[in-house]
C-alpha cells in the first residue's frame, strides 16, 4: 500500500503571479493560503467565485519545467470509491481515511486510523446514506446509516486485509486478505476462498453478487475466483500493469477489470464503455464502480482524479471540486525544484493562477567515520567527536546524521551506538547476545529514534522508530548489507550483497539485483527523496538504480585504489557521494566534493559516511 505522506527538506515560496489579474467581467479569484512553507508543507490554492454551489472548478497543477508529473502530489493517495445508488453521487477514499464527498453523497466524516495503518475500501450502503471503511489492519469503521457487526480489531494477521464488500441489503459484510483468506460478518454467508491455494500474485479486492449469495475475488495478476452463486466469464491474461480493480453488472451476469494503466477489459454481459488507453496517464488507475444501470463506470487514479465513461457522470474530484459556499480549493505539494503552477478554470466565472517556488538545499560537507570511531569532517560539516582514542569492545560499522546537520551517531558490530553533537542516545544491542552482527543504522526523519539493522537481516528499534518487519526469519542468499528508510519514517528498505531488496512498511519495492550475477557485492544503498526509487552501489563503485532514482555516474569503469564501503544521498536528491575504505570520495550530480582521507596513511579503513546540514540559498 500506497502512502504518500512525504517529508522532503525544502523551502517553498508561494506568490501570486502578474497574469493572476483578471478582466473586469470575471467572477473568480485565486489565493493560497501562506507566503512560505517549509518541509513539504502543502500549500492550499482557494478560488472565490460568484460561480453556483454544485459548479465544478477545473484545476490544473504543472511541475516545474522537466519535473516529472508525480512530482506534484495532492494527499496520500486515493484507495477506494463508492457511489451512491441513485448515481448521483460519490465518496473518495485516501490511504490516510479521509473521505471526500462529490455530488449528493453526504459528507459523514472521515476514518480516524494509526499511522501504520492504511485505509483500503469504502462500501456504500443500500440506502446510499452511510458507509464503512476498511483497514488493512481489518479494522470497520462506520458512518451514517451503516451498522457495526464486528471486525479483526486485535487479531493476529497472517497478511494484511486488501479489500472488504457489504451484501446487498447491509445486514453484514466481508474481508479478504492479500492471502485470499475471507472473513464473514453478520448476515455475510462464507462461501469459499482461495487462501489454501498458492497465489501467483495477491489479492487485490471482492465484490459480492446481486444477492448476496456469492461474491468474486480478483488478483493483482488478473485471476478471477467465483464463489457461492457468482458465475466466472474469464480472467485478464496479458495485462503488462497489474489489475486494479473489478466491477459487477446490476445483474451480475458478467464484469470488468481495470489494470493500473487504465485499460478496461469487459466479460460475460458486461459491455465496454471505454478506458484510457494510450492516454498516458501519469498516476496508476486505482480501481473502477459501475453504475447502477450498468451502462457506464468511473474510474479513478491515485491523485483522485474520475473518468467517467458510458452514463457515469463527473460529480467532482480531487482535481475539480464543486464550488460550495462560493469556494473551491486544492492542496498540493511539490517535490521538484522550479516553479510549479496551480490554474483554476471555473466556466465563465473566470479563472487564476498562483505559482510555487523552492529551490533545493544544498549539502557543502560530509563525515567519514573509521572502523575505530574516528571521525573526519569536510566543509561544513563540524567535528562533534569521535570515539578514535577509545578501545572499543568491537568495530565501527555505520554511521548517521541527524536531521539538523548537527550531530551523528555510530553503531558497532555489537550494537553499541555512541552519539554526538545533537545525536541521543536511545538504546542499543551493547548488552545483548546477537544472532548475527550489526551492519548498519538509519536514523527517523525527526532524528527521535534509529534502527540497526544485523547481517541475518534483523531490525532493532529505538526511540520512535517503529518495527515493520525484518529478515531475521528468512533464509537469505547472501547477508544484509545495509539499510535505508523512507522519507516518512514509516517503512524501510534492507539490502544483501546479491542486491536483493526487502522491503517493510510504506517502502515500496522498485526492483533488485537478486538473482543477477554482478562484478562486486552490494555495500550500500540510498533513498530518493520521494521515497519512490533507491540506489545501490558495489563496491567497485557500480550504482543501480531503481524506481525515481536516477543514474548520475559510478566509478565501475575505474580501477580503484581500495573498495568502496558506502554511499550517501544529498538532501535534494539529485547527488550522491561514494566512499572508499582509504577515505577516497566519488562525488555525482550536485554532490561537490569537499575532501577525503585519500591521501593519508589512516590508522584503520573507513566504513562509513553521512552528508552534512543542508544549506540554503539566500532568501530562502
Amino acid at each position: 500500500m500506497i502512502r504518500r505522506r512525504l517529508l522532503v527538506a525544502v523551502t517553498t515560496v508561494v506568490a501570486l503571479v502578474g497574469a493572476t489579474a483578471l478582466p473586469a467581467s470575471a467572477a473568480t479569484t485565486v489565493t493560497q493560503n501562506r507566503d512560505t512553507a517549509t518541509s513539504g508543507e502543502p500549500i492550499t490554492v482557494t478560488a472565490t467565485t460568484d460561480a453556483p454551489d454544485g459548479t465544478l472548478a477545473h484545476f490544473t497543477v504543472s511541475p516545474p519545467t522537466g519535473a516529472p508529473a508525480d512530482s506534484i502530489s495532492t494527499g496520500e493517495g486515493m484507495s477506494s470509491l463508492a457511489r451512491r445508488p441513485s448515481n448521483d453521487g460519490y465518496w473518495l477514499l485516501e490511504v490516510d481515511g479521509t473521505v471526500r464527498s462529490y455530488g449528493s453523497a453526504p459528507d459523514l466524516g472521515s476514518a480516524a486510523i494509526r499511522d501504520d495503518e492504511a485505509a483500503v475500501a469504502i462500501v456504500a450502503t443500500a440506502d446510499g446514506n452511510g458507509y464503512w471503511v476498511a483497514t488493512d489492519h481489518g479494522v470497520i469503521k462506520r458512518f451514517g446509516s451503516a451498522a457495526f457487526y464486528g471486525d479483526l480489531s486485535g487479531a493476529r494477521l497472517n497478511v494484511p486485509i486488501a479489500s472488504m464488500a457489504a451484501t446487498p441489503s447491509g445486514d453484514g459484510y466481508w474481508l479478504v486478505g492479500e492471502d485470499g483468506a475471507v472473513f464473514a460478518f453478520g448476515g455475510a454467508g462464507f462461501y469459499g476462498s482461495p487462501n489454501s491455494q498458492a497465489l501467483a500474485a495477491p489479492v487485490a479486492g471482492m465484490v459480492e453478487t446481486p444477492d448476496g449469495k456469492g461474491y468474486w475475488i480478483f488478483t493483482y495478476d488478473g485471476t478471477v475466483f467465483a464463489y457461492g452463486n457468482a458465475a466466472y466469464f474469464g480472467r485478464v491474461t496479458s495485462s503488462p500493469a497489474p489489475i486494479t480493480g473489478l466491477a459487477r453488472t446490476p445483474n451480475g451476469n458478467g464484469y470488468w477489470l481495470v489494470d493500473a494503466d487504465g485499460v478496461v477489459y469487459a466479460f460475460g454481459g458486461a459491455a465496454h464503455k471505454g478506458d484510457l488507453t494510450s492516454s498516458g496517464t501519469v498516476d496508476p488507475i486505482m480501481g473502477l464502480v459501475a453504475t447502477s444501470t450498468g451502462n457506464g463506470y468511473w474510474l479513478f487514479d491515485l491523485e483522485g482524479r474520475i473518468f467517467p465513461f458510458g452514463d457515469a457522470t463527473n460529480r467532482g474530484s480531487v482535481f475539480q471540486p464543486p464550488v460550495r459556499g462560493g469556494k473551491a480549493s486544492i492542496t498540493f505539494t511539490s517535490f521538484a525544484p522550479g516553479r510549479s503552477r496551480a490554474s483554476v478554470f471555473v466556466g465563465t466565472y473566470g479563472s487564476g493562477l498562483v505559482s510555487q517556488t523552492w529551490k533545493a538545499p544544498v549539502n557543502k560537507g560530509y563525515w567519514m567515520v573509521a572502523r575505530d570511531g574516528g571521525v573526519f569532517s569536510f566543509g561544513t560539516s563540524g567535528f562533534k567527536g569521535s570515539t578514535g582514542d577509545i578501545k572499543l569492545n568491537k568495530p565501527i560499522v555505520g554511521m548517521a546524521a541527524t536531521p539538523s546537520g548537527d550531530g551523528y551517531w555510530f553503531t558497532a558490530s555489537d550494537g553499541g551506538v555512541f552519539t554526538f553533537g545533537d545525536a541521543t542516545f536511545f538504546g542499543s544491542t551493547g548488552d545483548i547476545k546477537l544472532a548475527s552482527p550489526i551492519v548498519g543504522m538509519a536514523a527517523t526523519p525527526t532524528g527521535e529514534g534509529y534502527w540497526l539493522v544485523a547481517a541475518d537481516g534483523g531490525i532493532f528499534a529505538f526511540g520512535d522508530a517503529q518495527f515493520f518487519g525484518s529478515a531475521g526469519g528468512i533464509k537469505l542468499a547472501s547477508p544484509v548489507v545495509a539499510m535505508a528508510t523512507t522519507p516518512t519514517g514509516q517503512g524501510y528498505w534492507l539490502v544483501a550483497a546479491d542486491g536483493g531488496i526487502f522491503g517493510f512498511g510504506d517502502a515500496p519495492y522498485a526492483g533488485s539485483m537478486g538473482g543477477t550475477k554482478l562484478n562486486r557485492p552490494i555495500v550500500g544503498m540510498a533513498p530518493t527523496t520521494d521515497g519512490r526509487g533507491y540506489w545501490l552501489v558495489a563496491s567497485d563503485g557500480g550504482i543501480f538504480s531503481f524506481g525515481t532514482a536516477k543514474f548520475l555516474g559510478s566509478t565501475g569503469d575505474r580501477v580503484l585504489n581500495k573498495p568502496i564501503v558506502g554511499m550517501t544521498p544529498t538532501d535534494s536528491g539529485d547527488g550522491y557521494w561514494f566512499v572508499a575504505s582509504d577515505g577516497g570520495v566519488f562525488a555525482f550530480g550536485d554532490a561537490g566534493f569537499h575532501g577525503s582521507t585519500g591521501d593519508i596513511a589512516l590508522n584503520q579503513p573507513v566504513v562509513g559516511m553521512a552528508a552534512g546540514p543542508p544549506v540554503y540559498p539566500p532568501g530562502f
